[in-house]
């Protein structure tokens, strides 16, 4: 096993990514690096780690942030719930901790939205804690490594490949050795046509010796994803848009979009507008309905449309609306669904 992990050790020291949050072991970059990257490509999230990064510089400025700005930031990563905890676990190291991030994987896991491999992952890179992180490249190296046929999203796969972890897991520099583990997965154990000649562990594994690595990993089905179609009234009066603020709990919670109608099956235009007319109580004209645009969420797929409509006199908004103007507007956190149409909203 130690020689296993000389050899990953090794080939990460040549092969490693040069990536910001790697530059130190500063643990608030690296929390808020691993929160960005769950669910989250390293190139696109990157780009977003620089932005919180240059307007954060420490724990303390992000927990004195407003909600709004947060999700503003966060726009278009999704699972903004994310987000919302990034916020929340900011506020408890600076109320509970005198800001100081807890030094072990134990007490971190007390911080909101930090799971088991975040905690692992910010204790061994930040603080050479010898625990094993377990994220979706870990389990395809190890479960290629080790020939593992149970399948990688149940329990008892990710037992085994964490118990390999932890046998490999070298006592000096353990948050190397995870980021390796991982960097092989990124970079060389890929999903599809893995680049085995270029493997470290490439005589050690069990699938590369069997030529099984096209049906190893093997994952269980997946939930059934739920189709919904949505109809969007962006109604305007004048240089203003009526705009709604979703619910503080379930998906897009406190970011903005439109009043709107749902159906499992699509409905005619003609349905649609008189719909969203009677849950205004106020009918409007129709300057254009939009295409389909389609969005798909972890357990929902949507196919929005927008009808794009004015009213000559302002309703008096419900308690989750407003009328606001372009520059404001322009300032609210919207989930990417609303983004993705925005040059909709103010043609004339």
């Amino acid at each position: 096993m130690e020689v296993l992990a000389e050899k990953i050790l090794e080939w990460y020291q040549q092969n490693k990514r040069q990536l910001p949050w790697r530059e130190d072991a500063n643990p608030f970059k690296i929390w808020l690096s691993e929160i960005i990257l769950q669910q989250t490509r390293v190139d696109q999230g990157t780009a977003y780690y620089l932005k919180f990064t240059d307007r954060f510089s420490t724990v303390h400025d992000l927990a004195s942030a407003e909600e709004e700005e947060v999700l503003k930031l966060w726009q278009g990563l999704g699972y903004y719930s994310r987000a919302r905890n990034l916020l929340f676990a900011a506020k408890q190291v600076v109320n509970e901790h005198d800001g100081v991030f807890p030094a072990s994987a134990e007490g971190l896991r007390s911080l909101k939205g930090i799971g088991p491999y975040t905690a692992a992952a910010i204790a061994s890179i930040a603080y050479n804690e010898a625990i094993p992180v377990v994220d979706g490249n870990v389990l395809r190296v190890i479960s290629r490594l080790i020939g593992m046929e149970d399948a990688i999203n149940s329990a008892k796969g990710e037992k085994k490949v964490r118990e390999t972890m932890t046998k490999i897991l070298p006592n000096s520099h353990p948050g190397d050795f995870n980021q390796s583990v991982m960097e092989l997965g990124a970079l060389v154990c890929k999903p599809q046509n893995p680049l085995c000649s270029s493997c470290p562990w490439q005589d050690d594994c069990q699938a590369n010796k069997d030529q099984s690595f096209d049906r190893i990993p093997f994952k269980e089905k997946k939930t059934k994803t739920k189709a919904v179609h949505t109809y969007y009234i962006v109604l305007k009066h004048r240089d203003e848009l009526l705009v709604r603020k979703r619910p503080a709990k379930g998906i897009w919670a406190n970011m903005y979009d439109f009043p709107s109608i749902e159906h499992p099956k699509a409905i005619t235009e003609e349905e649609a507008i008189t719909q969203l007319q009677t849950a205004l109580g106020k009918s409007f004209n129709v300057a254009h309905i939009s295409e389909s645009f389609k969005h798909i969420l972890s357990h929902r797929k949507i196919q929005a449309r927008f009808i794009i409509a004015s009213t000559d006199q302002k309703i008096e908004p419900k308690n989750d609306e407003s009328w606001v103007a372009k520059g404001a507007f322009d300032n609210l956190p919207i989930p990417r669904l609303i983004d993705k149409a925005q040059d909709l909203f103010w043609t004339p």
